[in-house]
């Protein structure tokens, strides 16, 4: 896709997306249910850590590496190309980033999860089993 009056190009490409990379034997787990851009796995927030078949480790914030794939050096944010300024990306509009019983919420550079009425939050980071309609539970995600 062609930004910045075509004087640019952006990978528009999706592909797999991983929450878990082993830099000791170059091995991903955690592969998310659906695909998506290399920018949105690896700048939003606490969603991935690797990107692609094979899995290649995402740029650590505030490296330039970091800065030039999501053009800021802050996890959850990029930088429009016609504005300059530093927008918040919305990770729940980008595919479920939170498991099935949960609803998500954008926050500044960040989002929450909050467990589903009648579901409540179980120490393995789920929200199961009907609790008898009791007031939901805020599962925090990501922070800054």
């Amino acid at each position: 896709m062609q930004v910045n009056g075509g004087n640019n190009c952006m990978d528009m490409r999706k592909s797999f997306c991983y929450r878990n990379f082993y830099s000791d034997n170059g091995t991903c787990d955690g592969e998310l249910t659906f695909n998506m851009t290399k920018k949105m796995c690896c700048c939003s927030y606490n969603i991935g850590r690797a990107w692609n078949r094979p899995c290649e480790q995402c740029p650590v914030p505030s490296t330039n590496v970091f800065a030039i794939l999501c053009g800021s050096e802050r996890p959850g944010y990029y930088i429009d190309i016609y504005t300059g300024q530093v927008i918040d990306i919305d990770e729940c509009q980008n595919g479920p980033v939170c498991q099935q019983n949960a609803g998500c919420f954008n926050m500044p550079g960040s989002y929450r999860c909050e467990c589903k009425p009648g579901y409540r939050f179980t120490p393995t980071g789920q929200c199961l089993g009907k609790d008898g309609g009791e007031d939901s539970v805020w599962v925090r995600m990501g922070e800054d």
